[in-house]
């Protein structure tokens, strides 16, 4: 089925490793996590003969597999630093059996329409885009389920051919978690607005204003976000720009 040209592969194993009878007569049961790597990828849009016949690649992101003996209505499934603070919130499935969701390595998604970079097709997972990558540590999944809870350690090692410094890897890191902490704080603004009474001319000059904001919010996100390495001195101005202009527009 390969036409001469890839192999089939079974990714994660630890599943199938580690259900034994005592796992099996458990409510749930989280597995143990392989380490993952921050692989940068570009999306290509291929021919349509490479979409027939091109194989299915590995996530981009960390494994997470669990056991649940019977359908869920309480599942919870979070993801949390070396301190302790919730990370991203995952979007488990509730079904009966084994069951498997990526983690894509990165902080909760940021409500912006497009403009995550190298992995937009993550925000096909519904509630925006992708928010920024997590600095490379171990961190710990957290399931959460009939009143038990367990926890598995993961560790997120940078792409190999990353050769930033560990500061400026951190300098990135919080520059991209402050252009998402400004989105977060003024996007319900803008909603309100956009909601606002038609034929309110002060109130559609303020939603104008507020859309364009959150465009060009949006468009610095993404050029930061294909890059990793310190932000310029013209990034830095823009982000402090579009704070006042948040603010402003706030009032």
């Amino acid at each position: 089925g390969s036409h001469a040209r890839g192999a089939w592969i079974l990714d994660g194993l630890n599943s199938l490793q580690e259900l034994t009878p005592a796992v099996a007569a458990k409510s749930a049961h989280l597995f143990s996590l392989q380490p993952a790597w921050q692989i940068r990828t570009t999306n290509l849009r291929p021919h349509a003969g490479d979409m027939i016949f091109r194989g299915e690649n590995p996530a981009n992101g960390a494994l997470v597999d669990y056991w649940l003996a019977a359908d869920s209505t309480d599942l919870m499934l979070t993801v949390h630093d070396a301190a302790g603070t919730l990370v991203q919130t995952l979007r488990p499935s509730s079904e009966r059996g084994v069951n498997r969701v990526v983690w894509n390595l990165r902080y909760d998604d940021i409500p912006l329409r497009g403009g995550g970079g190298e992995d937009d097709d993550d925000a096909s997972r519904g509630s925006g885009t992708p928010g920024p990558l997590v600095l490379p540590g171990t961190y710990r999944v957290r399931l959460a389920s009939g009143g038990a809870t367990m926890e598995q350690r993961v560790v997120v090692n940078e792409d190999p051919r990353i050769t930033v410094s560990a500061a400026d890897r951190r300098a990135w890191t919080a520059f991209q978690r402050e252009i998402a902490a400004l989105t977060a704080s003024f996007q319900p603004l803008a909603e309100r607005l956009r909601a606002a009474t038609p034929g309110d001319s002060t109130a559609a000059d303020r939603r104008r204003q507020a859309q364009e904001l959150l465009s060009r919010i949006g468009t610095l996100y993404s050029e930061t976000g294909r890059w990793t390495g310190l932000p310029t001195a013209d990034q830095r101005s823009q982000l402090e720009y579009y704070q006042r202009m948040a603010r402003e527009i706030s009032r």
